[in-house]
């Protein structure tokens, strides 16, 4: 797990370009930023696969707009609705093996992590990321982001 608690994490505001949101991900080298408003409150994650690729094209052909006008807030993983969560408490005793086939089962590159305060808030603690577990075991990361619509296919394909 990359333990936000130990290494603060790279963030971005939501109406940042999606050049800017690579250029810092490439300053920084890591693969996410964390999306997070004036009070410093998470509002998403945005992963390489947020801003490459077929999604920001998709996201824009959607919206009737230039994908270059495209902003951080359009494609990010929403904390609410899109982000997938553990709690800490049930990582208890996890095996790297378990946490991957968990990743690969709910078919996600990235998983957030929390826990509660004592007035039972989540507090972000971490996160998973596929491809950095699988770097981190030595091999290359093979996992490759699955397209679930057929608009997503024909995208993928270049055409």
């Amino acid at each position: 797990m990359t333990d936000f608690r130990r290494f603060a994490p790279a963030t971005i505001a939501r109406d940042a370009a999606l050049d800017e949101a690579n250029r810092l991900m490439t300053l920084c080298g890591v693969h996410y930023l964390l999306v997070g408003d004036e009070q410093r409150q998470l509002l998403g994650i945005v992963t390489e696969a947020c801003t490459k690729g077929h999604r920001p094209l998709a996201t824009a052909h959607a919206m009737g707009i230039r994908p270059g006008e495209l902003v951080v807030g359009n494609v990010m993983i929403n904390k609410h609705d899109d982000a997938e969560v553990v709690h800490l408490r049930d990582l208890e005793g996890a095996k790297v093996g378990q946490v991957v086939a968990t990743l690969k089962q709910l078919g996600t590159l990235s998983c957030l992590v929390v826990e509660h305060d004592e007035s039972d808030n989540h507090i972000l603690c971490g996160a998973f990321f596929l491809h950095q577990i699988e770097r981190q075991l030595g091999g290359e990361s093979t996992t490759e982001e699955v397209a679930h619509t057929f608009s997503q296919v024909v995208n993928s394909l270049g055409r």
